[in-house]
């Protein structure tokens, strides 16, 4: 159960996880429309494909548990397995790596300032769910010892 101060704090942040979420579409959106239609690098599109395929499989493993918002569904429940033995943030990384690819292909100074603000913004999300994961889940502490958080073995 959600304790009240969560619940209350989460209430007081509901625009904040808006625009967090908001400010992840439009980062993402405004990579991939600066960028060529096609890869013509194949180094870019293995990057990229490397992050839709370790996307699907961090969907896969929530299922219907899966959320965009920082903000925990009243019927979450704590995944460790799958990707989530990896990182405990796979989506996020499944993304980074994705827009890397983009990056990547006709690297610019802008696409840099972009990724590295999707970057920043993908950290203020781990920093609300990783927050609430901890109130509501006692065993979230220990798993966060043991997992990396978004890059395995490292951080």
């Amino acid at each position: 159960m959600q304790s009240k101060t969560c619940a209350s704090d989460c209430g007081k942040l509901n625009w904040v996880f808006r625009l967090l979420v908001f400010a992840q579409f439009v980062l993402v959106a405004t990579i991939i429309f600066t960028s060529r239609p096609i890869h013509p690098s194949w180094i870019a599109w293995l990057v990229s494909q490397a992050g839709v395929a370790f996307g699907l499989w961090a969907i896969v493993t929530m299922g219907r548990h899966i959320n965009i918002s920082p903000r925990l569904r009243q019927d979450a429940d704590l995944r460790v397995a799958g990707p989530y033995r990896l990182v405990r943030h796979p989506m996020y990384l499944a993304l980074l790596v994705f827009c890397l690819g983009y990056l990547i292909d006709g690297f610019t100074t802008y696409k840099l300032l972009l990724w590295l603000s999707l970057l920043g913004v993908l950290a203020c999300k781990m920093y609300y769910e990783e927050k609430m994961l901890c109130d509501r889940f006692p065993e979230y502490q220990q798993y966060s010892k043991e997992t990396k958080r978004i890059i395995p073995f490292i951080f």
